[in-house]
């Protein structure tokens, strides 16, 4: 599977900081996706699966930065670009996917990135989509506690923000943001978390303590608080 991504990435120039920083990410999620689904106890095909879902998961990040120039979803959503080089250009031929899995690869790839998983989707398909969406929002956390992606206050917090956090809920903004409102963003992500292994993850990395130390904020510190002790009791820490 690494061959196979490695030949795909060999038109791209790595030495292009936004593409070597993707390149990183996208063994450091492929990673975090093999420590979940052995954390689950899957069985190897599955674990196999999930690693190779990390794998594939930002591959439409790459002719994003290409032709836009930008990360910009809003401009190019990477990861509905991503499942159509796969599964309508045909790019998946090239990476070692089992057929029987192209489905459930798809939907992964498709929805890691939404505000949501679509409601009526198979069982099966929804655990990997899951899966995927935990392994990313890890390592989204740790790149802003290695400074790599801005995680500092730019201005005030918006109420409408704030009281999204504090429901236990993703934040969904509409239009521009703010520094700030990326900070509330991140913080969101720790509501979305579906497994215990993940949790196991965030905490054992630090990851939520290395956040406050980013931002000298009361309400930030407040606020990461307040996701430590919900996921501790919610999956019993």
């Amino acid at each position: 599977m690494d061959k196979a991504f490695e030949d795909y990435l060999k038109q791209f120039d790595l030495n292009n900081f936004h593409i070597k920083r993707k390149h990183i990410h996208t063994y450091r999620v492929a990673d975090n996706c093999l420590k979940i689904a052995r954390a689950l106890h899957l069985s190897e095909d599955d674990t196999e699966l999930a690693y190779q879902i990390g794998i594939l998961h930002d591959i439409g990040r790459f002719h994003q930065l290409e032709e836009t120039g930008s990360y910009d979803d809003a401009t190019l959503d990477h990861a509905d670009y991503g499942a159509k080089l796969l599964f309508e250009d045909g790019l998946i031929a090239s990476f070692p996917v089992k057929k029987e899995n192209y489905k459930v690869v798809e939907m992964a790839v498709k929805y890691h990135n939404k505000f949501a998983v679509e409601s009526n989707l198979e069982e099966r398909t929804e655990f990997f989509c899951k899966l995927i969406r935990d392994a990313d929002k890890i390592d989204i956390l740790e790149l802003s506690c290695e400074g790599i992606i801005k995680f500092y206050m730019d201005g005030p917090i918006k109420p409408n923000i704030l009281a999204q956090v504090q429901s236990h809920s993703q934040v969904r903004i509409n239009g521009p943001r703010t520094n700030t409102d990326n900070v509330f963003i991140q913080i969101g992500f720790f509501y979305d978390i579906y497994f215990k292994p993940s949790v196991d993850i965030l905490f054992e990395r630090k990851i939520i303590d290395r956040l406050k130390d980013k931002v000298n904020d009361k309400i930030v510190c407040q606020e990461l608080d307040r996701v430590q002790r919900y996921l501790k009791e919610r999956f019993t820490c």
